[in-house]
C-alpha cells in the first residue's frame, strides 16, 4: 500500500507535462484531406482516416509529398525525432527518404532506406543532428514541412542504392506521423547565425530577396541578392557571387537547386557555411 501511495504522489507532485514529455505527438492533426498536403511532384496521393497513401508508375527524378507545417508550426523544440511508419504496399522494392526540412539554406535531417514488397519500417528523423564540425543540421523551432520521397531501390537485397528515376509502379502507404523522445530545449550556438529568409521584396540592407533583371520580372528566372546591413546607395562593396546548381537529396546535403538555398556570405550559419 505505501508503495502504490507513494506512486500516485510523484503522479500528483510532478510538474505539468512531464510524464507527456516522452509521449508521441502526432503532427498530422491539420490535415482533413488531400487537398490540405503540400506539394505533389510525379505521385498520386490519398489522406484519408489519417494514412497517406502515394503511389506512381514512373518519375523523371525524385518523385515526393509534402506535409505542410500547420499555421502555427509544430512544437519541436524540446523534441528528438520525427518518426512515421511506413509500408511498401506495391509488388517492387522502393527506396523511401524520409525528410524533416526547414525554412533556411540547407537545413533539414533524413532517414533513408529501402523497403522490400510489404516490407514495414519506423523512419526516424533525429532533430539535433549535426554536420561534421559541430554545425547543427535543423533548427527544431524552424521547420516548415515533412517530405517524404520515393525513389527506386536498385541492386541486391541490402546492397540496394537508391535511384532518382522511378521506371515500375511502386506504392507506399505512411502512417503515424509524431515527434517523439525528449529533449533538452534547443539553443542556437552562440556563434551561429541565421540566414535571413528569402522574400520577395525590393532591395533593402541586410534583406535576402529574389532579385530578376529587367524583362524577367513575370518570369521563373531570379537570383537571390543579399545587401550588407550597413549598405549605402552610391558606395561600392566587394561582391560573393555563388551559383548553385545543383539538385541534391542525400544524407549530407538537402538542395533543390535554387538561389534560395545557397548560404554564400554567412560564414558560422545554420546550415554548413559556403
Amino acid at each position: 500500500m505505501k508503495s502504490m501511495l507513494a506512486i500516485i504522489a510523484a503522479v500528483l507532485i510532478a510538474p505539468p507535462g512531464a510524464l507527456a514529455a516522452d509521449a508521441a505527438a502526432p503532427l498530422t492533426q491539420h490535415l482533413r484531406t488531400s487537398a490540405d498536403l503540400g506539394e505533389l511532384r510525379d505521385l498520386q496521393a490519398e489522406w484519408k482516416e489519417n494514412v497517406l497513401k502515394l503511389s506512381t508508375s514512373k518519375a523523371e527524378r525524385h518523385a515526393w509529398a509534402v506535409i505542410p507545417a500547420p499555421k502555427n508550426g509544430w512544437d519541436l523544440a524540446q523534441r528528438a525525432t520525427v518518426n512515421a511508419e511506413i509500408r511498401n504496399t506495391g509488388d517492387v522494392s522502393v527506396g523511401v527518404m524520409f525528410w524533416v526540412v526547414g525554412n533556411h539554406g540547407w537545413s533539414a535531417v533524413v532517414d533513408s532506406a529501402a523497403l522490400a514488397p510489404r516490407e514495414t519500417r519506423t523512419f526516424a528523423c533525429d532533430l539535433r543532428e549535426t554536420y561534421p564540425d559541430g554545425t547543427p543540421k535543423l533548427n527544431p523551432n524552424d521547420v516548415k514541412q515533412v517530405q517524404v520521397m520515393l525513389t527506386e531501390a536498385v541492386g541486391a537485397k541490402g546492397k540496394e542504392r537508391l535511384s532518382p528515376i522511378i521506371t515500375k509502379p511502386v506504392a507506399i502507404e505512411v502512417r503515424q506521423v509524431t515527434a517523439q523522445g525528449d529533449a533538452p530545449e534547443w539553443k542556437r550556438p552562440a556563434d551561429r547565425i541565421d540566414v535571413p529568409a528569402v522574400e520577395d521584396a525590393a532591395p533593402a540592407p541586410g534583406n535576402r530577396v529574389r532579385y530578376r533583371l529587367p524583362g524577367d520580372e513575370k518570369s521563373a528566372i531570379y537570383s537571390v541578392l543579399n545587401l550588407p546591413e550597413d549598405w549605402q546607395s552610391g558606395k561600392k562593396y566587394p561582391g560573393i557571387v555563388e551559383y548553385p546548381g545543383n539538385i541534391m537529396y542525400a544524407p549530407v546535403c538537402y538542395s533543390t537547386g535554387l538561389p534560395d538555398h545557397e548560404n554564400p556570405g554567412h560564414p558560422g550559419a545554420i546550415g554548413p557555411a559556403l
